[in-house]
């Protein structure tokens, strides 16, 4: 019992000891009073607990003196009060084998297609934390999976915040969670994207007062420079890698272009997709996709052929698509009679008619396959009929997350699966069941996430970014959590 003769609340010190002969508890990390009769304490539990469940006692004591000697005692006896801890694993790093129809997720919306589509079935109580690295990041960050390897930016920061600080290509093996190799970019190196045994970028060259951009390849396993490219392009000019060859714009031909992905000759130049600042183009296995503008103001979506260049047709698709992050639109692939045009807006395309079917007011990113189109709209994770753009249902957003902040939106890319989609918002990240329409998993990503990114390997292995909320280790808790789908 507390013997408040002992005791005055304006003069005295109140020195807690907590011991505990197991082990378990490794020390006091902090306390305070709520009041005159009641104290919260943090206990830190010790570093080197393996996964499973603790039982024992803690004993409590209230000192006047210092708690090491703890000669002179605020109670009667010591408290004795037992505990049960549930020590969690951060990892499972369990074995990792193929999906076997899903890819690596090597460019935008993960494929060529860019319809962010994985076409597997995933068992929601399958889900669970493979790892989470500590790794510095103040927003959004950018994320690509290669052949077992989670490629990201990240700042490298000298303090808290820092904006100003210089970048870094991070790879991380997905099978044991631990860095290959990371390598720092050049400040303004833009436009990254992944090839097969290399990955691409553009960085800068100082030329009389102005800078120029080449094209650079860089091996996968090191980080190490390749090759670069004999012409140079703006700093927007991003691309796509497919089938050993690279689709992308060029300034200085005004010309959409295929080149060698390994020695950067150019296969050919399409003089009728006349170069505008669009966004990336789609593939699928005969043609390319590419959004440009037109005289007038008007927007048109090209339709290429891929081994040659060839315009097979064009589609006037109305007034100029408003602009994100200075591009005009990507094309996504939705199937073999549907391409959708995305940005803050969504335009889908009837190819078999070749004209604009209808247009969506969508945040970045949508994803597609079958017959629905999915997107998100100041309510939710809507899902529509891709013919025609009726409304087949809606997932609202949660009452305990925040999706948008002064009417930035502050979730995450989608991802498709067969049976489930995926997003996130700024604290959590969620699983919807397209049957249902209701959550069937979630996990918590930290008190201040904010905007994300979601990445997925073909090894079945979900990445977005977030904290692990350590709360006398703030930056070095921010990092990318990585999920097993199965």
């Amino acid at each position: 019992m507390f013997n408040p003769k002992l005791f005055n609340s304006r003069i005295d010190p109140v020195n807690l000891k907590v011991t505990d002969s197991k082990g378990v508890v490794n020390y006091v990390e902090n306390y305070w009073f709520i009041n005159s009769s009641s104290m919260m304490v943090k206990l830190a539990l010790a570093p080197n607990l393996i996964a499973g469940v603790y039982d024992g006692n803690l004993v409590v004591n209230l000192c006047k003196d210092d708690p090491a000697l703890c000669k002179q005692s605020y109670l009667d006896q010591s408290w004795v009060l037992p505990y049960r801890f549930n020590v969690r694993s951060r990892s499972n790093l369990t074995q990792l084998s193929p999906m076997p129809k899903a890819s690596d997720w090597t460019t935008e919306q993960g494929s060529v297609s860019h319809n962010a589509y994985v076409p597997e079935k995933i068992d929601p109580s399958r889900i669970n934390l493979r790892f989470f690295y500590p790794l510095y990041n103040y927003n959004y960050l950018d994320m690509w999976v290669k052949d077992g390897i989670f490629y990201t930016t990240a700042p490298i920061a000298r303090a808290p915040d820092d904006l100003s600080a210089k970048r870094s290509l991070n790879a991380i093996d997905e099978m044991n969670g631990k860095m290959r190799w990371s390598t720092i970019l050049a400040d303004s190196l833009s436009g990254i994207f992944m090839g097969d045994d290399v990955f691409y970028g553009l960085t800068d060259e100082l030329y009389g007062n102005n800078n120029r951009y080449r094209l650079v390849a860089r091996e996968l396993s090191t980080g190490a420079v390749r090759n670069s490219s004999p012409i140079y392009y703006d700093y927007f000019e991003s691309g796509i890698y497919d089938d050993k060859a690279i689709y992308k714009n060029n300034s200085a031909t005004e010309m959409m272009e295929k080149i060698s992905g390994n020695d950067f000759s150019i296969q050919w130049s399409s003089p009728n997709a006349k170069y505008s600042d669009s966004g990336l183009p789609a593939l699928d296995s005969k043609h390319i996709y590419y959004v440009n503008s037109a005289a007038g103001g008007k927007t048109n979506l090209l339709i290429l052929d891929r081994n040659s260049g060839a315009l097979k047709t064009a589609i006037d698709i109305g007034d100029e698509i408003s602009t994100y992050q200075g591009v005009h639109g990507t094309a996504i692939v939705c199937d073999a009679n549907n391409v959708a045009v995305s940005n803050r807006s969504v335009k889908v395309v009837d190819l078999v008619r070749s004209k604009l079917s209808y247009e969506l007011r969508f945040e970045h990113g949508v994803a597609c396959s079958g017959s629905t189109l999915y997107g998100v709209s100041s309510s939710g994770v809507e899902a529509r009929n891709l013919n025609d753009g009726s409304a087949a249902w809606t997932w609202s957003f949660p009452e305990d997350d925040v999706a948008f902040s002064e009417r930035e939106y502050l979730g995450s890319n989608l991802v498709l699966f067969e049976n489930l989609i995926f997003v996130r918002l700024a604290q959590q990240i969620y699983a919807i069941d397209l049957k249902t329409h209701k959550t069937v998993w979630r996990h918590r990503l930290g008190e201040n996430a904010g905007r994300g990114s979601i990445a997925v390997s073909k090894n079945g292995v979900l990445y977005t970014q977030g904290s692990m909320e350590i709360q006398d280790q703030v930056n070095q808790a921010r990092g990318v959590f990585a999920f097993n789908l199965k």
